[in-house]
């Protein structure tokens, strides 16, 4: 592909990368863009997504926000 600039994110296999995206998409917290971690496998991937969900609901219970329609908190108290 010439001209084109190498992204961190192109070092990451493939079926991985489609999995990650689909995450990402799915999830209710959101990022700017090219501020995710470059994650090798799925078990990454997984991990990285349920780290990121315990602790923004840590920080919604911390809040005194109590109960909210925001998913990740229902996601936390259903565990």
């Amino acid at each position: 592909m010439k001209g084109r600039i190498m992204s961190k994110y192109d070092k990451i296999p493939p079926d991985v990368r489609e999995y990650y995206e689909r995450r990402i998409t799915e999830s209710d917290i959101k990022r700017v863009p090219g501020h995710y971690p470059v994650l090798m496998t799925k078990e990454e991937v997984d991990q990285f997504f349920d780290m990121q969900e315990k602790a923004f609901g840590a920080y919604i219970d911390d809040k005194g926000f109590g109960e909210t329609d925001v998913k990740i908190h229902t996601l936390i108290k259903k565990s």
